[in-house]
């Protein structure tokens, strides 16, 4: 039930930001109230971090090395780079 409720919350948030930012793409001429810009951001921003989220729990493979005769810089460098 909880994850029902979840779907339902996160698709609403998707159509506020939806309709906040057609608002504000359909105004011709007129002037365009701030509220309807910081919520399309605050929508954004909150499915950003939603997908974000779900990209950062993804399982990680074993850290790649370089190979045993590579320079030390090489070798850092493999470090640094994600895995």
């Amino acid at each position: 039930m909880t994850d029902i409720r979840a779907k339902l919350a996160w698709t609403a948030v998707a159509l506020l930001g939806a309709i906040s930012l057609g608002i504000v793409a359909l105004s011709r001429g007129e002037t365009i109230n701030a509220v309807w810009l910081v919520l399309a951001a605050i929508c954004s921003y909150l499915l950003a971090y939603r997908f974000y989220a779900l990209f950062y729990r993804q399982p990680r493979s074993a850290p790649r090395s370089a190979a045993p005769d590579a320079s030390p810089a090489l070798q850092r460098w493999a470090r640094l780079l994600p895995h």
